[in-house]
């Protein structure tokens, strides 16, 4: 067999297409797949204590609150690069722009002088945003990709994203760039660039409108927000919060000539948005998952998509539960942080015993899940949005040519010569731990994974 023809045969693989007497790891994984419309449980839902919406309320407006004197510490608490992040980049030739070839000099000389970073900070305003935005590492639209012949690199996974940011959001900006059109902000669970026309300014009589109104969350995911005159301000997500009165009037901020925030009405029905918090039970939970299952993955938010933590912190947020933003914090937020055993068996048995269905998150590296239950069978349920099961293939033939002809997504291990690869399963799902069980080639499955569990 001619050497392209090997490599031929291997993209069709990784691209779960069907080579002769291969089998359709696509039908497989998919067999796999739960409907979250089957999900039925009456455990977790008991009521929680009133003062931790309270809580909640602070640690959303708190960008607007803090004072000089804590800045700091509320700085250093944040997830996140800050502007440091800047001299390991200059150093770090890894970075591919998206026509797959490395950031030139020039383009980092121009975003190093862009940061302006001699003067920071050189803010201190309270603002809002206004669209639904991203925070950046580095003030730059432009992604940073790893190798694209690194299995599990490239699209969608832009090391310059660190989340997506719904618009009508507390932050506060510490550093405009030279041009002003990027500004390093603190916001209510991360810290990071947000380009500075999806911001505005805030002053008292704003911030006191929107701190003393009632809260209302979002239901229905992408629901346009419009206001009074017919403009389309932003597009309304689970996750956002909006002030707003009994008299069913709610507020989106929008942005002046000025750059000062005006509170905007907008239309909305009690379908769209309700009162915030959600009551915490499963016709809710359903509701709300429903919308989210089979949306496609977002690295950090990518494109406006989830990724793992992302999901279930905004699932959660409806419902005043404040999580972090990202899946290593979201392990060790709860009351009870339990390290999980090597062995599978005993894995099980402490998820069935001690997991509280739609309170438990399971932590492996790199990917949160929400524990939901328990199948008919009594296998654990996980609510969680993937990108895909990593399979590892031996050929020494074809891991010499990859040295000369590189595919993308799958490389070989410089010692073993082993081939990885992903099968890409890209969106929200509904699974047992036991996701990867017989699908040919995949190097372990989710619950052997598995490393914690953390109950909030």
């Amino acid at each position: 067999m001619s050497r392209f023809a090997s490599l031929f045969i291997l993209l069709c693989l990784f691209a779960c297409t069907l080579p002769p007497n291969q089998v359709d790891v696509t039908a497989l994984i998919d067999a796999q797949i739960r409907s979250v419309e089957d999900l039925n449980t009456t455990e977790g839902f008991e009521t929680p204590v009133a003062d931790s919406f309270e809580a909640f309320r602070e640690e959303f407006f708190h960008p607007w609150n803090v004072k000089s004197s804590q800045l700091s510490v509320f700085y250093n608490s944040l997830p996140g690069r800050d502007t440091a992040f800047l001299s390991g980049y200059l150093t770090d030739p890894e970075y591919y722009g998206p026509n797959k070839q490395r950031h030139s000099n020039r383009f980092k000389e121009e975003l190093a002088d862009n940061l302006s970073i001699e003067d920071f900070p050189n803010a201190f305003t309270p603002a809002i945003t206004v669209k639904n935005t991203d925070i950046r590492r580095l003030p730059s639209i432009e992604p940073a990709f790893d190798r694209y012949d690194k299995a599990g690199e490239g699209y969608p996974f832009d090391y310059f994203q660190e989340s997506a940011i719904w618009a009508n959001t507390p932050v506060l900006i510490l550093h405009y760039t030279r041009d002003r059109a990027w500004a390093f902000s603190l916001t209510p669970y991360y810290k990071g660039w947000i380009r500075a026309d999806h911001l505005a300014k805030v002053d008292q009589d704003f911030m006191d409108l929107w701190e003393e109104s009632n809260l209302f969350t979002i239901i229905d995911d992408g629901t346009p927000l419009i206001s009074e005159g017919q403009e389309n301000i932003a597009q309304g997500r689970i996750g956002m919060l909006l002030p707003g009165s009994d008299s069913d009037e709610y507020w989106a901020a929008t942005r002046n000539a000025n750059g000062q925030a005006v509170a905007q009405k907008i239309s909305l029905n009690q379908e769209q948005i309700t009162s915030f918090p959600l009551s915490f039970d499963l016709p809710n939970l359903k509701a709300l998952m429903t919308q989210i299952e089979g949306e496609p993955y977002g690295w950090g938010g990518y494109l406006g998509n989830r990724d793992c933590s992302a999901t279930i912190r905004d699932l959660m947020i409806p419902f005043g539960k404040w999580l972090p933003r990202n899946s290593t914090d979201q392990a060790a937020c709860g009351r009870k942080d339990v390290d999980l055993p090597e062995d599978s068996t005993k894995k099980l048995e402490l998820i069935r015993e001690e997991g509280v269905p739609f309170r438990t998150i399971l932590y492996k590296r790199g990917h949160s899940m929400l524990y939901v239950g328990l199948d008919e069978e009594d296998n654990p349920l996980i609510f969680h949005t993937i990108w895909g099961l990593k399979p590892v293939f031996q050929d020494a033939g074809l891991a010499e040519q990859l040295s000369t002809y590189p595919l993308e997504g799958v490389h070989a291990d410089s010692e073993t010569g082993d081939l990885y690869g992903r099968y890409v399963i890209g969106r929200t799902i509904l699974s047992t731990v036991h996701l990867g069980q017989e699908i040919p080639n995949v190097s372990s499955t989710i619950l052997e994974d598995l490393q914690a569990m953390t109950i909030f």
